[in-house]
């Protein structure tokens, strides 16, 4: 609970609404595993989509 407070009031409501969520989702599922190559394949796919971004914020 502290935690989702830290991230809202450092990060934004966005960002602490989410934290909340997974908090919830993760504390209902018993098994909560995640697989390092799913994990990391997620990480490179966010990381290309914010370069992405930046690029396209740099055109304007």
């Amino acid at each position: 609970m502290i935690s989702q407070f830290l991230i809202e009031r450092n990060f934004g409501h966005i960002p602490g609404v989410v934290s909340y969520l997974a908090g919830i989702k993760i504390n209902q599922n018993t098994d909560v595993t995640i697989f390092q190559d799913e994990l990391v394949q997620k990480l490179r796919s966010i990381s290309i989509r914010l370069d992405r971004l930046e690029a396209l914020g740099k055109e304007k």
